[in-house]
């Protein structure tokens, strides 16, 4: 296999939404229907380093828009509100799309021990919504139409 960059690299930039003003990082790309979906990584600022999980789409897999101009994931979310979710995974089995997580409960200067594997489960992909989860309670239920 040979992979080369697309001449266009960056294909996805910072900037538009305050949540996602200072970086952009680590997406999970996956292709439904013909189509592609990123779940990026976005940090709003660096100081104090708060991650975030938008959502954008893409009828080539080089030109992205985002689906929602908030996050699809944030840590207030799941109860954390000086936390962090970052490095995003996604993958389709009969009909349902798992996004799993990565959530750092506080501060990056602060690394506590734990366990847990926050994940979504959704059947759409396109729209957003459900309830957060906890370390205890680690699913995010997305009812997509």
């Amino acid at each position: 296999m040979q992979i080369t960059r697309h001449p266009n690299n960056p294909i996805v930039v910072p900037g538009d939404y305050e949540w996602r003003k200072v970086t952009v990082f680590n997406p999970a790309v996956i292709i439904d229907n013909g189509k592609f979906y990123m779940i990026e990584r976005t940090a709003g600022s660096l100081t104090p380093c708060k991650n975030y999980l938008g959502l954008l789409e893409s009828e080539d897999g080089v030109n992205f828009t985002h689906v929602k101009d908030e996050p699809i994931v944030t840590p207030d979310m799941l109860g954390f509100p000086y936390g962090s979710v970052q490095d995003p995974r996604i993958v389709k089995i009969d009909g349902t799309f798992y996004l799993n997580y990565a959530l750092r409960p506080c501060a990056m200067s602060y690394y506590p021990t734990g366990a847990g594997v926050p994940f979504a489960l959704f059947r759409n992909i396109r729209t957003g919504g459900g309830r957060g989860g906890t370390l205890a309670d680690p699913f995010l239920h997305f009812e997509i139409r």
